[in-house]
């Protein structure tokens, strides 16, 4: 999970609109994670995943910026110990499910959607 960065929080208020302004916020921060997690850790950082409502929002930030929607997850419970399956969540409904690749190493970036599937995550 280690080659895997999630974004877990992303608005954009509607009140103040910009033509492109999410793309361009999200483009920004995919170049300079990826140089940040690097210098950090020591090693690359392959995949950006992030998990959208459907009961609220519609992942049209995400599609704009040429995020893949590989599916819908339901996981589990994020802890301050992890990951548990045993909490309640606060919401069982399913979330679509988006990735971004940051790198065009495919052999990496397989093993490390397979690692994502298996480890499932809350929305």
């Amino acid at each position: 999970m280690h080659l895997i960065a999630n974004n877990s929080r992303f608005l954009i208020i509607p009140e103040q609109h910009y033509p492109n302004l999410a793309s361009r916020i999200l483009s920004l921060c995919e170049r300079r994670i990826s140089l940040d997690w690097q210098k950090h850790f020591g090693y690359p950082l392959l995949l950006l995943e992030t998990f959208v409502d459907p009961q609220y929002f519609y992942g049209t930030i995400y599609r704009a910026a040429n995020w893949i929607h590989v599916g819908e997850a339901r996981g589990s419970s994020r802890t301050s110990k992890g990951y548990s399956s045993t909490r309640k969540p606060r919401n069982r409904s399913m979330c679509a499910l988006y990735h971004r690749a940051l790198e065009l190493d495919y052999h990496s970036l397989f093993l490390a959607l397979i690692i994502a599937m298996e480890h499932p995550k809350s929305c």
